[in-house]
């Protein structure tokens, strides 16, 4: 069993946002096809694949004008984002992939977005420290590395969007 967290665990420190991710549907060319993904009936037939950690469907629908139409909640619950998008891979449905972890997928055209709206995620990667307390060198040079990979790959990242013709929205 792992430890609770005490409130004055986190009152101890300062956190900076790094990133935020997309969040799009995603699944293979063959389902997309087979399943006619058209906006008027984008998920009749749809088997949607889900993280039982992570729940974007819900605000992806409502950025989407879905909400209301569709069960959030149906379809399949994995425990694990990793499990989610290779269920998404051998064709099994759609899945709500975020930019970090489908992205290689996506740009090698193993995962497609059937529709053209991505998600600016709820949630976001932090980096903390403990309040008051000054960086060593190698925080310094770690936080900095981070922070220019991460700028990189929102670059790729919006150009593959872009390139995919995929509306992102916040």
């Amino acid at each position: 069993s792992f430890p609770t967290r005490r409130s004055s665990d986190l009152d101890r420190l300062e956190g900076r946002e790094l990133c935020r991710w997309v969040d799009l549907p995603l699944c293979t060319a063959d389902y997309a096809q087979a399943m006619g993904c058209r906006k008027d009936r984008a998920f009749d037939e749809a088997h949607l694949l889900h993280d039982r950690s992570h729940e974007p469907w819900t605000a992806w629908f409502e950025s989407a004008g879905y909400a209301g139409k569709v069960d959030a909640g149906s379809g399949t619950v994995f425990n694990e984002t990793s499990l989610c998008l290779s269920a998404a891979l051998a064709g099994s449905g759609i899945v709500i992939g975020d930019t970090f972890l489908a992205f290689r997928h996506i740009e090698a055209g193993m995962l497609v977005s059937p529709f053209s709206l991505g998600v600016r995620s709820r949630e976001a990667y932090f980096l903390y420290r403990r309040k008051g307390a000054g960086s060593t060198p190698a925080e310094r040079a770690f936080e900095q590395w981070i922070l220019a990979a991460l700028e990189t790959h929102a670059v790729k990242v919006a150009q593959l969007l872009s390139r995919l013709g995929i509306d992102v929205v916040d």
